[in-house]
């Protein structure tokens, strides 16, 4: 199974499962190539095909499916602050949020890294909360 396969195939697990709902959350996994396919934007995890999802380049340029999740820059920045990561899986499930590093072996902190789970969780947290009507 391909790695484009293989995102397809978590993203519909994800989705049956109810660990995500709608259009939220996001994948993303690292090619034979070099090259990062994620998920696309505005599409639910449980409608993805392998030829719908985005092929962005080492440096960040969009080269191949529709347009990337507007948290590309979230997963890349996942993928330079923990190189051995191989795929990473974002949620919105209250219960199911999180981001999972494959493969990933704990090694000294990395302030920036820190920072950017720190923010990130706040914003998810955030966004999770009631809206006053």
């Amino acid at each position: 199974m391909s790695t484009a396969e293989q995102l397809v195939a978590l993203g519909a697990s994800l989705f049956a499962r109810g660990l995500t709902f709608g259009r939220t959350g996001n994948l993303s996994a690292l090619d034979a190539d070099g090259t990062l396919l994620l998920t696309p934007t505005g599409i639910s995890l449980g409608e993805l095909d392998v030829d719908s999802l985005s092929r962005i380049d080492p440096r960040g340029q969009h080269i191949g499916g529709l347009p990337p999740t507007e948290e590309a820059f979230l997963h890349q920045a996942m993928y330079r602050a923990r190189p051995s990561a191989r795929a990473v899986v974002h949620t919105l499930h209250l219960l199911g949020r999180g981001v999972v590093h494959a493969g990933h072996q704990p090694r000294q902190r990395d302030p920036a890294a820190d920072r950017l789970l720190r923010d990130a969780r706040r914003k998810a947290s955030a966004a999770a909360l009631p809206r006053a009507r």
